[in-house]
């Protein structure tokens, strides 16, 4: 079992997804954060993981209030979509039901909404890589909720706040239903307690690589790839990650 480090109670949405994502069991996620009542929820999507997901645990033995009545949970959340809906207000409420019938019906927050189109959320995982002089690599992973995504805006500044007269942007269309994920990674990781052995193989269009060692070197894992038939010539770089490599 992996734990992150003593967490704030009031944790901004950044650090909490700092710190979830230190952990070697967790690649990435996205995080929320609303006020509720007197203290906080946190809403966490995991963006690369899929399928049967653990939830997460807590301990909130150094939490305290002055009424001592503090308390941490977390909860799965389920979703459904509703849709063919006109652009009149809408009230949505949710109640369980069993063999001995339904239980209270719990109205959503806010009590009513109006479903009109939005903006997309946030683009994820913008890396920037030098290419060669006076050219850089951008690549980014699609919004968690892509919201019929027309194209994306790429600025490029001298300064982190993009108001200089160096002031640059490319429009990048959005139109591709398969689009060639060209940079793929591979990510090796265990338990804290543990320690990272053995060998694991890779497979491309139906062909696998022989065993790899589980810290591979990246000029290895290359050797490994490039002899794959189907494969003409790839790039590897390692990184060393929580508890294995990437």
């Amino acid at each position: 079992m992996q734990t992150t480090v003593p967490l704030p109670v009031d944790i901004t949405p950044g650090n909490m997804k700092a710190a979830l994502e230190d952990l070697g069991q967790v690649v990435s996620v996205d995080v929320e954060r609303e006020i509720v009542g007197n203290g906080f929820e946190w809403t966490v999507t995991f963006t690369q993981q899929t399928g049967d997901i653990d939830l997460l645990s807590t301990n909130a033995f150094l939490m305290s209030a002055p009424s001592e009545d503090e308390t941490i949970h977390v909860v799965g959340v389920t979703d459904v979509v509703i849709d063919s809906l006109s652009a009149a207000p809408v009230a949505v409420a949710v109640r369980a039901h069993n063999i001995h019938g339904y239980g209270l019906s719990t109205p959503s927050t806010p009590a009513t909404l109006t479903p009109v189109a939005v903006a997309p959320s946030r683009v994820r995982e913008v890396v920037a890589s030098p290419l060669t002089t006076g050219k850089i690599l951008v690549q980014w992973a699609e919004p968690l909720y892509a919201r019929d995504t027309t194209h994306y805006i790429v600025q490029y500044d001298t300064t982190t706040g993009f108001s200089s007269s160096n002031l640059g942007q490319k429009i990048i269309k959005h139109d591709l239903p398969d689009p060639v994920v060209d940079v793929q990674a591979i990510s090796t990781s265990c338990d804290s307690n543990s320690e990272l052995s053995g060998t694991f193989t890779v497979t491309y269009d139906g062909q696998t690589t022989n065993p790899l060692a589980a810290d591979v070197s990246a000029s290895d894992l290359k050797a490994a790839l490039d002899g794959l038939s189907n494969i003409n010539s790839v790039e590897v770089n390692r990184n060393i990650a929580s508890m294995g490599h990437t």
